[in-house]
């Protein structure tokens, strides 16, 4: 059985508080946003700049998320998408890679919530693609191997939304197995041990 349960935290930034907490966050990011706009309009092709206004558009878009604004979040992650786009056209590195995959994950969560379930695999497929090739290029990069895990639960969650048991039942156990596969490598760390633990109780085992 799919067991119906809310998926472990995935990325960095996702932090849960109160109303309170919400509101002075998205304030505080927008005057990020807006110092980052006006430190880019200065030197217009820095790619910290543009590095750090995607940066600020992510943190707005996850706050907008928390705030119930699904269209004011879907915007700035596109925006962030856009940016990192062009990074990474640029300088194909590890990181730049990472992080249109990111802005992917973001978007197809916002999907998602809008109920716009094909338009959220779409995002959740793109970005899962980017981890397979990065964990695919380096063997030994941890994060890569846990965003290729946490890439099948998101598939998994979306399919499990749309009815596809079955599909969903597949992607869960191709998370589960990567988990497992990284804690026995890594007995020590609690971390991946919470991931198998999460992993078990989405599968239902």
């Amino acid at each position: 059985p799919v067991a119906r349960r809310v998926p472990r935290l995935k990325r960095p930034g996702q932090r849960r508080g109160g109303v309170g907490d919400a509101v002075a966050a998205l304030a505080s990011y927008r005057k990020s946003l807006a110092i980052s706009e006006e430190a880019l309009s200065a030197v217009p092709a820095h790619d910290a700049g543009r590095r750090n206004l995607a940066l600020s558009c992510h943190k707005v878009g996850n706050a907008l998320i928390s705030a119930g604004d699904l269209q004011g979040a879907f915007d700035h992650h596109r925006r962030a998408l856009a940016l990192r786009e062009v990074l990474l056209a640029e300088n194909p590195t590890v990181r730049a890679r990472r992080e249109v995959s990111i802005s992917y994950e973001r978007l197809g969560k916002v999907r998602r919530r809008m109920g716009d379930l094909a338009g959220a695999l779409d995002f959740a497929l793109k970005s899962l693609a980017l981890s397979e090739d990065l964990s695919a290029a380096d063997s030994n990069n941890a994060e890569a191997r846990r965003d290729v895990g946490v890439g099948y639960q998101d598939v998994g969650m979306i399919k499990m939304a749309m009815a596809d048991l079955p599909g969903a039942l597949a992607e869960f156990r191709k998370s589960l197995a990567i988990d497992q596969a990284m804690a026995a490598a890594d007995p020590k760390n609690a971390g991946a041990q919470r991931d198998v633990a999460a992993s078990h109780s989405t599968v239902g085992a």
